[in-house]
């Protein structure tokens, strides 16, 4: 059976999502992890035009089947999980502190994972072979900006304006979280020797950038790897029992801290992270019923604003979920978080053990940080995870392509038409 060229001619309006799809996902990949390393700002714009990029582009698209990824993922038993966290977060609006201001930043963090929710459903069902490099070029690019800016600013001095410590550090800690999704795309084309100089590269960045927490973070990641190249649903089991832990037994961490701080002064960085850890105790002993249902949403990050909380102390999600949601949100939290890893466990081989070292990496960091609160921590986590369902539609990459309508013996001319 032959063909025309007219017969093999491409769809118009599949070539333009195509484009508007590889514009969106590189507005991802390439200038968020890079500019991140100068400010946070830009992050704010960078990720709602790339997501609304991906979704136009998949409107676009006479293949799409949007619907039917939609239904999947809204019956499935880590939806379930996060509905339940997020129902219960705008239930306890109704005795939080601050409505308005409460609503008004919850808003903005449920509007990020909303639209980055919508982005993944959107997402054509197969990822063109050249899209699954942006993770890597864009993370690349982003290391050699920040070593670059990290020399010049330790050389230099303050007479380097160009970024400043905040900014190289919170760059790193974007570095490490975006590094897991790019080393899975590159897994996916067994193209190891580049991994491994990327992953180099963010190491170097971590150290030299002086960023304790980022460096932390890829140690935590690179262990959990370890382990989930041979065992993936062990690995993820053990970082959600730790998780679930570590969540539900919050209140009682600050006795561990306290006993574990006089063993620890070797290690100040350490002993630092303790040290936030103390205050939860007179805190947590004066809460009673409260500690069940908590203050209401963004009630920490408020009341620490106005000098009524120790600002070191709301450090990090342990904390804020149990303060601004009481038992019930640390137990939501634990179960989506346990489920987020059972998901990510029991994907393709090839990229679950990424999966689940990214996801240990950014709870790691979340646990001793970053809160919700922080809508730039938001953005980027919500960019790594674009990147590893990104990565998921890339799994076919085996398989001979075929003319969509095309018979099985003509698999040259389908060859040719993808």
């Amino acid at each position: 059976m032959t063909y025309s060229s007219q017969q093999v001619r491409s769809n118009p309006a599949a070539d333009a999502a195509a484009l508007l799809n590889r514009i969106g996902v590189g507005i991802l990949t390439l200038l968020v992890p890079t500019l991140l390393m100068v400010a946070r700002h830009p992050v704010f714009v960078l990720f709602p035009v790339g997501v609304a990029l991906i979704i136009i582009a998949a409107l676009l698209d006479p293949q799409n089947h949007t619907g039917t990824q939609m239904r999947l993922g809204l019956l499935s038993p880590i939806m379930a999980a996060f509905l339940l966290f997020f129902l219960w977060s705008w239930v306890s609006l109704l005795w939080a502190p601050h409505k308005i201001d409460a609503a008004l930043r919850y808003g903005k963090v449920m509007g990020t994972l909303g639209v980055g929710l919508l982005a993944v459903a959107f997402m054509p069902e197969r990822t063109r072979l050249a899209n699954l490099y942006l993770a890597a070029i864009g993370l690349g690019a982003a290391v050699v900006a920040g070593l670059v800016l990290a020399v010049l600013w330790r050389w230099r001095g303050e007479s380097a304006r160009f970024a400043d410590d905040a900014s190289l550090v919170r760059g790193a800690l974007g570095a490490v979280v975006l590094l897991w999704p790019a080393l899975g795309a590159l897994a996916l084309r067994a193209r190891w020797d580049r991994a491994t100089l990327l992953a180099g590269g963010v190491a170097v960045l971590t150290l030299l950038t002086g960023a304790t927490l980022a460096a932390a973070a890829l140690v935590v990641g690179i262990l959990v790897f370890a382990l989930a190249v041979n065992r993936p649903m062990v690995a993820g089991m053990v970082v959600a029992s730790l998780t679930g832990v570590l969540m539900l037994a919050a209140p009682l961490l600050p006795t561990m801290a306290s006993w574990l701080m006089p063993h620890m002064a070797g290690l100040p960085q350490v002993q630092g992270v303790l040290a936030s850890v103390v205050p939860w105790r007179q805190i947590f002993s004066s809460e009673g019923a409260g500690l069940l249902i908590g203050h209401g949403i963004d009630a920490a990050a408020q009341k620490a604003m106005a000098g009524l909380l120790p600002s070191a102390a709301i450090n990090g999600i342990l904390f804020q979920i149990w303060f601004d949601l009481g038992l019930l949100g640390a137990f939501f939290g634990a179960a989506l978080i346990g489920l987020g890893l059972w998901a990510a466990a029991r994907a393709d081989a090839r990229l679950a053990p990424f999966m689940v070292a990214g996801i240990a990496s950014a709870l790691t960091i979340a646990a001793t940080h970053f809160t919700l609160s922080q809508i730039w921590w938001v953005n980027v986590v919500g960019v790594a995870g674009l990147v590893m369902a990104h990565n998921l539609r890339g799994l076919y990459i085996e398989e001979r392509p075929k003319l969509r309508g095309a018979m099985r013996g003509d698999q040259e001319i389908g060859a040719a038409a993808e």
